[in-house]
């Protein structure tokens, strides 16, 4: 945590990617994995662990770091998966699809009452099997969610009132 804190007080804006490195050495771990989960949540950032010696994840955490740098400089340049999310209330709770540009659905399901956008992004990049670094979020009106509404609540981004 000191190290990110001091990299984001040094190099304003910069593009940070935390990286678990040497994962195949599980039982000699100084930090536990859900300490580091836990810190890239709080500070947006993807999470790899990667081990060189076994070439475990090692280019995935570069290619997001390279994504995440040419989503500033030259977002039109890189090949992006656009989602689109809508939700609709129910007495069940508040349900939210996510559809490809052709309409397409690529998921749907329940909203935790208090979900923040950075966890739907995750989630999704979970069911997706893609970086999160690769998904962009539109919603109906065709207004791009932007990383500063990361911590905003689904529900409160698609003007749904939950119960």
């Amino acid at each position: 945590e000191v190290q990110v804190a001091e990299i984001e007080r040094l190099a304003n804006h910069a593009q940070v990617v935390l990286v678990g490195c040497k994962s195949e050495l599980a039982s000699q771990r100084r930090v536990p994995r859900e300490e580091a989960e836990k810190l890239a949540q709080s500070r947006h950032l993807d999470y790899f662990e990667s081990s060189a010696k076994e070439g475990y994840q090692v280019s995935e955490a570069f290619e997001a770091l390279i994504y995440s740098v040419m989503s500033d400089i030259a977002p039109d340049s890189i090949a992006q998966m656009v989602i689109t999310i809508a939700g609709v209330s129910s007495e069940v709770g508040v349900a939210v699809s996510c559809l490809s540009l052709a309409g397409v659905e690529l998921a749907s399901f329940l909203l935790d009452d208090d979900m923040r956008i950075y966890v739907l992004l995750t989630k999704l990049a979970g069911i997706l099997g893609k970086p999160r670094c690769k998904l962009r979020l539109v919603l109906q009106s065709g207004a791009v969610v932007s990383r500063e509404q990361f911590e905003t609540r689904v529900a409160d981004l698609l003007d749904i009132t939950t119960a």
